[in-house]
């Protein structure tokens, strides 16, 4: 949303894609705390807040190339149909 606006004199979309960003944050912390206080013990409670933590990094790192991925599927797709129909 940030990379792909256009950067204008009243440009609204990088201020919303800014302001978006800030909630972020929060949001990780909330769902460590809701994943512990459903358990009991403090060895138990840490192994969830890491878990859960680890689960939230390997999903951040795996959707990005997932996502390139796709784009790049979508994208060979779309030049192929382009170039047969260019084609004599």
């Amino acid at each position: 949303m940030i990379w792909k606006s256009t950067w204008s004199h009243h440009a609204a979309t990088p201020v919303v894609g800014y302001t978006i960003i800030g909630f972020f944050g929060p949001v990780v912390s909330l769902i460590i705390s809701i994943g512990m206080a459903n358990v009991a013990g403090a060895t138990k409670k840490s192994f969830t807040a890491a878990a859960i933590f680890i689960a939230y990094c390997v999903g951040n790192v795996g959707s990005a190339p997932s996502i390139n991925f796709i784009s790049i599927f979508t994208f060979c797709r779309l030049s192929d149909r382009n170039s047969s129909v260019r084609q004599p």
